[in-house]
Formats: C-alpha cells, structure tokens, sequence
C-alpha cells in the first residue's frame, strides 16, 4: 500500500505538480523541490514534450525563464539527452535514477559522512575527465585500495542498462601528499 510520502516521491505526481505550478506561474520553494529527486533531469524533459502541444505550459517556462527567449531556454538542451525514450521508458527511467540517487546517498555520501569523521582515514580526490570536463570528489579512506574498491563497485553499477561509469575516459586519483594516480580500464 502506497503512503503519501510514496506519491510526493512519484515522478508522475511531481510533474504533474511542475506543470501546475508553471502554469499558475508559482515558482517558489516547492517548485524546486520537485526537481531535487534526483531524476530533475527527466521532470524537466517530459515538461518539454508537454510544451510542444501546450502552448499555455510554453507561456510559463517562457515566463519562468524571463527574458530568455524560447530556442535559447537551457530545458532544451537537458530535454535532447532523452528524446529516444518513450514516455514510459521516461517514467521508469525517472524510478531508476530516484533509487540510484537513494543508492548513492545510503552507500557513498552516508559513508563518507562517517569516515570523515574517522581520524584515521585520509582524504583522497577522485579526479574523472571526459570530453574537457573534470570532477574532482573528496574521498575518505583508510588506504588508496580501498578507493580503488569503491571505483570498481561504481563500474559495477548501470545506468538504463550502461555501466555507471561508461562515459568517463579518465579516473585518477590524487593521494594526501599531492601524487597522482591513474586507475586504469581494468579497475
């Protein structure tokens, strides 16, 4: 039986509530929340399916993105990444990344929370580079191998049937005394 802490977390709900919201024109902190699922990405795209054969929700992301006009509104370009999936493909794609997100906070932030904590544990930076871009994350651990395990727990891990970290070309490792360390394909 679904409570209704279920239907505040359900990706139909929470666009269904976008949509209402942008065309009363109310953008305020609940508006936001509804994107923070993680699954934002995939709201933001079925809202723009929508606008196309609603020309009252296209008023409102126009008006919610004042003075920005409608082929430079940055929802277009979020909106491309999914325009091979299908409506339900979105809505079951939107379920996987919620528990993905729900995931990563229980096994990867919570447990970095706690090993920060530990005074015994050093701070590593893991570094990934793809295309130009790089993101650097601070990891707590006792030892460079047990960074090295989390990494390959993530390559273990799949997105929409992709390995999680598919799309990396390069992750490196930078130890507490500023050497760094390339973990290769095989890690």
């Amino acid at each position: 039986m679904r409570n209704s802490c279920d239907k505040k977390r359900s990706f139909r709900y929470r666009l269904s509530r976008a949509i209402h919201m942008l065309l009363c024109k109310d953008f305020g902190c609940e508006f936001r929340a509804v994107f923070g699922q993680g699954d934002g990405d995939i709201v933001v795209a079925a809202i723009m399916r929508q606008a196309e054969h609603d020309p009252q929700l296209r008023a409102g992301i126009a008006e919610y993105w004042a003075g920005t006009s409608w082929v430079d509104i940055p929802w277009h370009k979020v909106s491309e990444r999914y325009t091979s999936l299908s409506d339900r493909a979105l809505s079951e794609a939107a379920a996987w990344l919620q528990a993905e997100a729900f995931w990563y906070d229980t096994n990867v932030r919570f447990g970095q929370e706690l090993a920060r904590r530990d005074a015994s544990n050093l701070t590593y930076e893991i570094i990934r580079r793809e295309n130009g871009l790089e993101i650097i994350e601070q990891y707590h651990a006792p030892s460079p191998r047990a960074v090295i395990k989390a990494i390959r727990s993530w390559r273990d891990r799949t997105f929409l049937g992709q390995p999680y970290l598919s799309l990396v070309s390069e992750i490196l490792i930078r130890l507490p005394d500023g050497s760094i360390y390339p973990v290769g394909e095989g890690a």
